[in-house]
């Protein structure tokens, strides 16, 4: 039993670790090449776990019907009607619905079998989030290049990923997780947050500013545990902070308001009218971009990965993935669970509509995303029932 234990923490450990460096600006090139071998390593969980998690797999139909659909949609009507279809997809497809479960339900019944796995793994994030952030403060001081790495866009702040929007989402779980992980001392959960927030403003993403502000908010408002009058207090100091905080941000032009939405907005527009012209199939897996340049967009897709969902899979698909996503934060409720994984979630969702990560996928802000869903899915949230589960009290989860 020991040694199974160690193997999944290990193996998980090093899976978790590939998926952070997949948005370096070295190894983006080869960004394919480490899906495949993340992709390798969730399915090979995913075999090793099947028959251990059999009734997880019975009581998940949801999930199910969303990955049936979207192997269905992707690999015949859409994509051959619409003429795109090619051998990728009848491997990538398949493929997605495995590493789908993996992340969605073994790697979080993994968790409530092996409370320090669970401690491990939050941690590493943790100090993934730390060691990226130290790298971004460093690369700023330094003039924008430090050993190997350079700012990635002239106009944008540091970042050592080759778009600084993926880091600021990283960093943000990090943040989030931080701030209400008890197992950390208030000193260090002060010095830690502060590095972070700091390589966040760094990042320049405003998107990301703004998703941690709004998670931080509605966590506030509906989930958390305090008294009415402690809610309406803190509430009212974090829009005061909020309201000082965005003039001084603004009067630097931090928000950046003469770029816009960068086309945001216009290509929101385009890909609704496109999704109304094929609501039940969509377009298929891996259209969007072939699309939005066909219709003189640039970009590789919409930077919303709900609107790039409905576009590729329709419109039913994408009412079962919303529909999974706010069961699973209606679950958290109640199951009492209100510690860091539902401020997190809010941030991934918030911020998932202006950069793209999604269900499933196995970049390391879609793995991440994954989990968490899969975390508060759970119909029973109670992973101190033993003594390895008071060792490991992570409060949250």
């Amino acid at each position: 039993m020991k040694s199974n234990r160690l193997f999944y923490r290990t193996y998980i450990i090093v899976l978790l670790c590939l998926a952070s460096v997949c948005y370096e600006q070295h190894i983006f090139p080869y960004y394919n090449v480490m899906q495949v071998i993340i992709s390798g390593m969730l399915a090979f969980l995913f075999v090793l776990r099947f028959k251990d998690n059999k009734y997880k797999f019975k009581r998940n139909y949801i999930v199910f019907y969303l990955l049936f659909l979207l192997m269905l949609v992707s690999n015949t009507a859409a994509a051959l009607a619409y003429g795109i279809s090619g051998p990728m997809n009848f491997i990538s497809v398949p493929l997605f619905f495995v590493t789908g479960i993996s992340m969605y339900i073994v790697l979080p019944g993994l968790f409530e079998r092996d409370p320090k796995l669970k401690h491990l793994v939050l941690q590493l994030i943790i100090y993934i989030s730390l060691l990226l952030s130290l790298f971004s403060i460093l690369l700023e001081f330094a003039g924008g290049k430090f050993l190997i790495w350079s700012k990635p866009y002239l106009t944008r702040n540091a970042s050592i990923y080759y778009d600084p929007n993926f880091l600021a989402n990283i960093l943000g779980v990090g943040l989030l997780m931080v701030l209400f992980y008890k197992d950390f001392s208030l000193i260090k959960r002060i010095v830690i947050s502060a590095i972070i927030a700091s390589a966040v403003y760094l990042s320049g993403s405003r998107g990301g500013l703004v998703a941690i502000a709004g998670a931080l908010v509605v966590y506030l408002v509906i989930f958390s545990k305090l008294k009415n009058w402690k809610k309406i207090l803190l509430l009212i100091i974090v829009l005061i902070v909020g309201f000082y905080a965005y003039k001084i941000l603004y009067s630097l032009d931090y928000f950046r308001i003469y770029q816009g939405s960068n086309m945001r907005e216009e290509m929101w527009t385009w890909a609704a009218g496109m999704s109304l012209k094929s609501p039940v199939f969509g377009y298929g897996y891996g259209t969007v971009e072939h699309y939005l340049q066909q219709s003189g967009f640039t970009n590789a897709s919409t930077h919303n990965s709900f609107i790039d969902f409905g576009f590729s899979y329709g419109l039913i698909c994408l009412a079962l993935y919303i529909y999974l996503v706010a069961r699973s934060l209606i679950r958290s409720i109640k199951n009492n669970n209100k510690g860091f994984v539902v401020p997190v979630l809010l941030f991934m969702i918030i911020n998932s509509n202006t950069i793209l990560y999604s269900f499933g996928g196995v970049g390391f802000s879609s793995i991440l995303y994954t989990i968490f869903i899969g975390i508060l899915d759970l119909d029973n949230i109670k992973y101190r029932t033993s003594s390895d589960n008071k060792k490991y009290s992570v409060d949250g989860v």
